[in-house]
């Protein structure tokens, strides 16, 4: 089973999150005092990653990258060459 987010919510999201993460940067401009974590930008990252990966597809042509990833990580290893063998 794979999720999808529909490509209007997707891309709502990622405006939504880049801009508090553009007003992260320029409330440092404003107030001198202010510091945001270091972690902050790695967060709006990840969501805005994340909310992309997850668009449903307009074409569906083929399967979409999360499926792409889950499909590789599922892949056997290649089997051993039998010169490999012979050295164990």
């Amino acid at each position: 089973m794979t999720m999808k987010l529909p490509a209007p919510l997707a891309y709502s999201i990622v405006v939504l999150v880049s801009l508090v993460w553009a007003g992260n940067f320029v409330a440092s401009v404003f107030l001198p005092s202010y510091h945001s974590d270091t972690t902050l930008s790695f967060v709006f990252m990840t969501v805005v990653g994340g909310a992309l990966a997850l668009k449903q597809r307009d074409d569906e042509a083929g399967p979409g990258l999360l499926a792409r990833l889950l499909a590789a990580l599922r892949r056997p290893p290649p089997p051993a060459s039998p010169d490999e063998e012979e050295q164990r």
